[in-house]
């Protein structure tokens, strides 16, 4: 075959985050916070047999809201972390609400245990383009979700565990 296939796939992803915290008395505190994000996908392709150049570049711009409420008891032994993050992904429009927990319970120095909750989302997703000839070769490419074809991916995380640390020894159990 005198074909020659270039095929190129660059993910760009740049943004800033701001951060406040509001510390109300020695157990509260408030954290606020703002975060931009732009993520950019260029996907390239050249043929030279029959000759065909295309690039294509996508872009998601997401502004995030942050809000959360830390409380510590006056032992040390108890730390809670509620929080909520708030999301709009301006090019598709859309507002994503995702909660966020974390609890910390010391029963004493060496035992301890953890509880953390969260929603997650992300807009870009690896796809695989089988390759149409006989070798059926395999490639990954990354895409933007357009929330109609290619979704925007969602996922609800749950994790516990215990940690037992004494003197250089460290054992810790998660399940999630």
């Amino acid at each position: 075959n005198t074909q020659t296939l270039v095929q190129q796939n660059t993910v760009i992803d740049m943004g800033f985050r701001l951060e406040n915290k509001h510390i109300l008395n020695p157990n509260l505190a408030l954290n606020t916070g703002y975060q931009y994000n732009e993520i950019g996908v260029r996907n390239f392709e050249n043929i030279d047999n029959p000759r065909f150049s295309r690039s294509i570049k996508e872009v998601l711009r997401t502004h995030s809201l942050i809000a959360e409420a830390e409380i510590h008891s006056n032992d040390k032994r108890l730390f809670l972390k509620l929080g909520l993050r708030f999301n709009y992904i301006e090019e598709l429009e859309t507002y994503l609400f995702e909660p966020r927990l974390q609890f910390n319970y010391k029963f004493n120095e060496e035992l301890s245990i953890e509880v953390l909750g969260e929603q997650k989302s992300q807009t870009a997703s690896q796809i695989i383009d089988q390759q149409q000839d006989f070798l059926g070769i395999e490639k990954r490419r990354w895409i933007l979700s357009d929330d109609d074809q290619i979704p925007i991916q969602k996922s609800h995380q749950i994790s516990i565990g215990l940690t037992y640390k004494t003197g250089q020894w460290l054992v810790s159990l998660d399940n999630f």
